[in-house]
């Protein structure tokens, strides 16, 4: 676990000595705490209506599907269908590789854009953030909703992306999204005291472990209130006090960030007349952060990042439910028929098991010993004459079980948007590729949704990345791209304000292939705003080999060039490709005009 904006070395009370000052806190330090107090205890009520049941459906994911004790000799298994549906979908959403692009508003910002979308490639590949984004797919797609959060870490100085879980995230009650009636956000996660203490050192002799861990064996009634009760009050982590003895002694952090209307007046002298006046401006016009713990203020300021979204969180969800922060899960709807396939199934079992083992009936007087009474084949039994001892007749499986099993699951699939056409299995009547390509793409309608829900996160994720490069990669880095040919391209670059004040500006320095640095700089110039564009396609077979087709059309007709087909296909070593025809295209241009001052005809091309 980790804070989720504030590192030991990010930390306002770096000197240890003033843990030996008494901390008392302000009454406006009081008023606060009793501000965010208030927003926070509204806020989980509120969650509490989506939250309630997420213990469940994460069970449910993994397997842990039956509520009830049942006996031992009653069978109890899983077919876990939701695992099915969940598995076979991420995988196509994320084969096509979901990139963002950035395309400028100006036209004189064409370069910076192109660089920027080498800076953005080389950190998602570098840094594997494909798989940080895989990891909130799962979140999404079982929760409904993922939240990520993409900060600058002054210690590592780089770009760290994450996905924060959502148990420990709470938007403002009347929240419909990141941007609309959502004033504030908090963050309430446990922490390990000790790592508490040394970011704050001021505040170690005060702060004390107020975490109950609910999956310890002294609290499992309790978290089975919490877990299933929609009406309780509690934290996904209660707060009582009292746990020092623990092992790993835990604190609840809460880190806030709000919209602040707080101002501050200030002196300002006139550029023009040079007059000194009073002015009035936001004292966080950023927004505010605030850190707090045990109800004590460990840490108060600006959030620290110039984002027009003044919460450096992004949002990505499942299926939108409107004007609702949180998104439809997938097992909001599989989680019923899960369970009665799982019941029905169970009961097949039974039955087998019955009828494999039939009971026994033997007179008392037979003189047979019923532990000799096995099922092994060929057995023989001596019996007293006048005696009984026979097997009853096994329960009989009722016919139509088999036809509900069946029913049942293509309920399943059909709930999460999984069917025949879609695993390859051509549909009985339908001959021609067209029609078995448009019955494909109309099974895959689910998938496209979440892909457009995709679409949009990567929107708001792009703008925040460009704002953190623009902002903090002022110090020169080295980034390097390795091309779909294996090779690796490398360049230095740092960006800072323009001098005129207007936009910014990178340097940049290119490596040769021998590994120097070149001692020329370019510079590029961003006057206006950068666009996203974001690219994630479908990895569908049917609609690769549409796009394929697509291509070459346009191809032929001399619309798109070579370079452009083979970024289509996705086509393996394109980059030596593409190398070998600019050599022959520029040895055929040299040869045209060699011929040319000769006066022969130019040679015909190869």
């Amino acid at each position: 676990m980790s804070l989720p904006m504030i590192s030991e070395h990010e930390s306002p009370h770096d000197d240890p000595s003033e843990g030996d000052d008494i901390y008392s806190p302000t009454n406006e330090e009081k008023a606060l705490v009793k501000k965010l107090e208030g927003l926070f205890e509204r806020d989980k009520k509120a969650k509490q209506k989506y939250d309630y049941c997420w213990v469940d459906y994460y069970k449910m994911f993994r397997g842990k599907q039956w509520k009830e004790q049942r006996p031992s000799y009653r069978s109890s298994e899983v077919f876990n269908l939701i695992w099915q549906a969940i598995q076979s979908q991420i995988p196509i959403i994320t084969d096509a590789k979901p990139k963002f692009e950035y395309l400028p508003q100006e036209p004189g910002d064409r370069e910076f854009a192109e660089l920027m979308n080498e800076v953005a490639l080389a950190d998602w590949q570098s840094k594997n953030w494909l798989f940080t984004l895989t990891e909130g797919l799962y979140d999404c797609s079982i929760y409904g909703t993922a939240i990520s959060l993409l900060k600058y870490d002054t210690e590592k100085d780089e770009l760290v992306y994450r996905f924060t879980d959502p148990f420990y995230f709470f938007p403002a009650a009347s929240a419909e999204n990141m941007k609309e009636k959502c004033t504030h956000v908090s963050h309430a996660e446990p922490e390990e005291l000790d790592r508490i203490k040394r970011i704050f050192p001021k505040f170690k002799d005060y702060l004390k472990a107020d975490v109950t861990d609910f999956q310890s064996t002294d609290n499992i009634e309790l978290g089975a209130v919490k877990y299933n009760n929609p009406n309780s009050d509690q934290l996904y982590v209660e707060v009582s006090g009292g746990f020092e003895n623990k092992k790993t002694p835990e604190v609840l952090v809460k880190t806030f960030y709000l919209e602040d209307d707080e101002v501050l007046e200030c002196e300002e002298q006139d550029s023009e007349t040079g007059e000194s006046k009073y002015v009035r401006k936001l004292k966080y016009p950023g927004g505010r952060r605030v850190i707090t713990a045990n109800e004590i203020i460990l840490d108060d300021g600006p959030i620290g990042y110039e984002d027009e979204a003044i919460f450096p969180y992004q949002r990505l969800v499942n299926f939108i439910s409107p004007r609702q922060f949180w998104g439809i899960s997938d097992l909001e709807v599989l989680e019923g028929p899960q369970r009665a396939f799982n019941k029905i199934i169970s009961y097949v079992f039974d039955v087998l098991y019955l009828c494999g083992n039939p009971i026994w009936i033997v007179d008392s007087t037979s003189g047979v010993f019923t532990d000799n009474l096995t099922s092994q084949p060929g057995l023989v039994v001596e019996k007293e004459p006048g005696s009984e001892v026979r097997r009853e007749a096994g329960v009989q499986l009722q016919p139509y079980i088999l036809n509900l099993i069946n029913l049942v699951k293509d309920l399943v699939e059909q709930f999460s948007g999984s069917q025949d056409v879609s695993k390859g299995i051509a549909p009985g009547g339908v001959t021609a590729a067209s029609a078995i390509a448009d019955l494909q793409n109309a099974a895959q309608t689910r998938i496209r949704q979440k892909m457009r829900n995709l679409d949009a996160y990567l929107q708001d994720f792009g703008q925040a990345y460009a704002s953190r490069v623009m902002q903090f990669y002022t110090a020169p880095k080295v980034f390097r791209l390795t091309g779909k040919d294996g090779a690796d391209k490398y360049f230095k670059m740092s960006i800072q304000k323009a001098e005129d004040g207007r936009g910014h500006k990178a340097l940049v320095q290119h490596y040769t292939e021998n590994g120097l640095i070149s001692p020329d700089f370019k510079e590029y110039y961003l006057r206006g705003k950068l666009d996203v564009r974001v690219t994630t396609g479908s990895s569908l077979p049917f609609n690769k080999s549409e796009n394929e087709q697509r291509a070459y059309n346009l191809f032929d007709r001399g619309i798109i060039d070579g370079q452009e087909v083979l970024k289509i296909l996705e086509y393996p070593n394109a980059e030596a490709i593409l190398s070998r025809m600019e050599e022959k295209a520029a040895a055929q241009a040299q040869a045209d005009m060699e011929a040319q001052m000769q006066g022969a005809p130019p040679p015909a091309a190869a």
